[in-house]
């Protein structure tokens, strides 16, 4: 897994493939991680209508309005226009 500095927050996880669902890929990072949900941020591109600290649920919902992911049955997944960064910001 490749790490980027960004600001303050570490960039630990970038996805564009369609086949991850979202929920799932936080879940595994949580647990790979010990990190609690608190020190996540989600950022997706190209919109810069992410930049901000969301709530996974929020950032989903966002997301999904703009078209970056679609739904099968109740998983997320990123569309072709989508990529998902996720960033902590523990050390």
């Amino acid at each position: 897994m490749r790490e980027y500095l960004n600001y303050k927050y570490k960039k630990v996880y970038a996805e564009q493939s369609r086949i991850h669902h979202i929920k799932f890929i936080l879940k595994i990072f949580q647990n790979q991680n010990n990190i609690p949900k608190n020190d996540i941020i989600l950022k997706c591109f190209p919109s810069s209508h992410f930049n901000s600290k969301m709530t996974v649920d929020k950032t989903i919902r966002m997301m999904n309005y703009y078209g970056l992911l679609e739904k099968n049955k109740n998983l997320y997944s990123l569309s072709d226009f989508g990529e998902l960064a996720i960033y902590t910001t523990q050390n």
